[in-house]
């Protein structure tokens, strides 16, 4: 049985310091590529997996707008968490449970008109309708009533 084969890597010692320099002194990926002799992915992917130090985006600067965003979210996640208190509005009418068991028949077109007798608690339909979806299974061998 033989050994597994070793994969090539296009990255070796010398590459790998010339892309760090290259980094550093600030070029794009896409350039970085084009002087190592491999694509711009493989330069963005080897300096996640070697810990490069990141950089801010080379297409889109920082705004002012979005400088001051940044700092209100760290400003947000440093602050104590306080649950907000609920506000209820003084136009709110409770709400009646109703049953919600549809009027129209199976297949039909939905009239949007439902039973609208009291639901039991923890259930959206009356004791009614309940007892109309919900029925116990017949057991085998015993005679329908």
């Amino acid at each position: 049985m033989t050994a597994p084969q070793k994969r090539h890597s296009p990255w070796d010692d010398a590459k790998d310091a010339e892309m760090d320099r290259l980094w550093a002194e600030g070029h794009s990926t896409a350039e970085i590529g084009r002087r190592i002799g491999v694509s711009k992915n493989a330069v963005i992917g080897r300096a996640r997996r070697i810990g490069v130090s990141g950089r801010p985006s080379a297409i889109k600067p920082p705004s002012e707008a979005s400088k001051a965003a940044h700092a209100r979210a760290e400003a947000r996640a440093a602050a104590p968490k306080v649950a907000p208190a609920k506000a209820v509005p003084a136009h709110v009418v409770p709400v009646v449970r109703t049953c919600q068991f549809p009027l129209w028949g199976y297949g039909a077109r939905p009239t949007h008109r439902y039973c609208g007798a009291p639901a039991l608690s923890g259930s959206s339909w009356c004791s009614a309708c309940r007892a109309r979806v919900f029925t116990k299974p017949r057991v085998p061998g015993s005679v329908a009533a």
